[in-house]
């Protein structure tokens, strides 16, 4: 039984491991500075069309930042579940 309690702890590590390294990675390469809005003036028919292009790419960057969030959230909380596994039964 000690056997398996460990074995079973080191791959739960090991996962969240790859889970932290996968977020970590989505949240590093979607982590651009949010582009700045222009504010309209007198050529608002030119600017309005570049506007909702930024918007669009922010909107795309916060997603992916959750993303890599959730990411390493769920990294954690298997740790943690390796780490009460390990802990529990020895």
């Amino acid at each position: 039984m000690k056997g398996w309690v460990i074995a079973s702890a080191q791959w739960i590590n090991l996962a969240s491991a790859l889970l932290g390294v996968i977020g970590t990675i989505i949240m590093y390469r979607s982590s651009y500075s949010v582009e700045s809005l222009e504010t309209p003036g007198a050529f608002a028919e030119q600017v309005m069309p570049e506007i909702q292009r930024i918007k669009t790419a922010n909107a795309k960057r916060m997603r992916w930042q959750r993303v890599g969030l959730g990411f390493l959230c769920a990294a954690f909380v298997l740790r943690a579940s390796g780490v009460h596994t390990l802990y529990k039964y020895l």
